[in-house]
């Protein structure tokens, strides 16, 4: 039996309210792009960082939404193929936030912002719906069944 070493990873779902519906209360969802892939921000913890801590940081630097310790809501850890860790958080925002609505920018400090190179907010059918796959939107196969088993989706 192949031992991996143990690679932990914080994932963020952040919900909030998708400001361009005709629906009234109609949920969004914040996604991050990497190469042609969209995914939940969140990334690998840094040396002494908790779950907690690299979620937050993730976020920050993939989407430019602060957030604290107290939005964060645990959803589950799972194990992985090769050894990951990966903690996932939900964080429901009441306000629409600002995603800078931008293409992330080259970092003025030597740090790189990770692979992420844009963030938006989807309308939770587009994401819901089949039109995903194959479609303009190509959100991670791992990433929709763990939307799904908790009801975000």
């Amino acid at each position: 039996m192949v031992s991996f070493p143990i690679l932990p990873i914080s994932v963020v779902a952040i919900q909030c309210r998708y400001p361009r519906c005709s629906k009234k209360g109609e949920l969004g969802l914040v996604l991050v792009k990497e190469s042609k892939e969209w995914k939940l921000p969140g990334g690998k913890q840094e040396q002494g960082e908790t779950s907690e801590q690299c979620a937050i940081r993730e976020v920050r630097e993939e989407t430019g939404i602060k957030l604290g310790p107290a939005d964060l809501t645990l959803l589950e850890v799972s194990r992985q193929y090769g050894g990951y860790e990966v903690t996932y958080f939900i964080v429901r925002l009441e306000q629409f936030p600002s995603l800078k609505n931008r293409k992330l920018r080259a970092s003025r400090s030597r740090e790189p912002h990770g692979d992420a190179t844009s963030a938006n907010i989807f309308p939770i059918w587009t994401i819901r719906g089949e039109t995903m796959r194959g479609g303009k939107l190509n959100l991670s196969l791992r990433h929709v069944v763990i939307l799904r088993t908790h009801g975000i989706i």
